[in-house]
């Protein structure tokens, strides 16, 4: 099951639960809520052989299919985010080998959802943030190697590098627009905290 909790205003503090989606969990069942303009939630979330998006509109749960992936590929770890106009996007992994994973942004029109593959043979772990222009932008692990981030400009997607072998990854912008990024490192016990500072990635350690 996928459920939904939320917390009420009564001083009783008690949670409100709803079932949004029945099937069999899999291994691995990551998933991602963020809030619509109109202030009710959604969710991102893989089942067994798809990725799936459920929104409420106050009354109701809707279930639409992202990506099928009963061909045998996983569609995993997906980041969800919303644009102002209230278009949901995810960025999420399509795996079929170690050898070859790709990172996919998925953006739907109210009917259909298009698909863009932004890096092949791509690590495992993404973050999606929506900047204060209205365009997402994503940081993820390219390659188990790098810590990239990628922009979009209305029209195409801008690659920077910013640190090296990343694991767990957390994008958001700061009130000035920038991205801000924190990051477990592969192989290490560090925690770090990347920003862009004169227009220039500067990284710091945060612990470890």
């Amino acid at each position: 099951q996928i459920q939904f909790s939320s917390g009420t205003t009564e001083a009783s503090g008690d949670w409100e639960i709803a079932t949004v989606d029945t099937f069999t969990i899999p291994r691995w069942n990551y998933l991602s809520v963020d809030y619509q303009p109109n202030g009710h939630p959604a969710i991102a979330y893989r089942t067994s052989n798809s990725l799936r998006y459920a929104s409420y509109n106050g009354s109701e749960w809707t279930i639409t299919t992202v990506d099928d992936s009963s061909s045998g590929e996983l569609t995993n770890k997906p980041s969800l985010g919303h644009l102002p106009d209230g278009t949901p996007v995810i960025a999420y992994w399509r795996y079929n080998s170690d050898a070859d994973q790709r990172l996919q942004f998925a953006r739907y029109d109210g009917e259909n959802w298009s698909i863009t593959t932004i890096e092949e043979n791509a690590g495992d772990h993404a973050s999606l943030s929506i900047g204060p222009d209205g365009n997402p932008a994503i940081a993820y692990d390219a390659g188990y190697t790098t810590l990239r981030y990628a922009a979009y400009d209305g029209n195409n997607w801008n690659f920077t590098d910013v640190a090296g072998r990343p694991s767990y990854i957390s994008l958001q912008h700061r009130p000035d627009g920038q991205p801000g990024i924190a990051a477990s490192l592969r192989g290490s016990d560090q925690l770090i905290y990347a920003t862009i500072q004169d227009d220039e990635w500067r990284t710091e350690n945060v612990a470890g």
